[in-house]
């Protein structure tokens, strides 16, 4: 069953009304994780970003005695961002984003 009929886009195929930029985001943060799907919905893609860090630095995906602390997965996630090809540029993005999102906890 192909993508599109299971609800799910690639994070390259994406449309809707956002920006070059804000598409941009969403492709370099989904080329740090292999096969990541997005569902397809009406948020632009920084909201989906940010839920999606939110669920992982929530470590929503782990079983729950397994879990991480949220400054564990923050450590985690900012070196994965740091070790990564990207350019510094989205490196930067993506770690103030991670900020961000980890300051609304509190």
């Amino acid at each position: 069953m192909d993508q599109a009929k299971r609800g799910l886009i690639h994070f390259r195929t994406y449309k809707g009304g956002e920006n070059v930029e804000d598409s941009h985001l969403l492709d370099i943060f989904l080329s740090l994780w292999n096969k990541r799907e997005v569902k397809v919905g009406s948020n632009s893609p920084t909201a989906t970003v940010k839920e999606m860090m939110k669920s992982e630095l929530l470590d929503e995906f782990s079983h729950p005695r397994v879990r991480k602390t949220k400054e564990e997965k923050y450590f985690l996630a900012v070196k994965r961002v740091i070790d990564s090809d990207l350019k510094t540029e989205d490196q930067i993005r993506l770690i103030r984003l991670y900020t961000d999102v980890m300051e609304s906890f509190k």
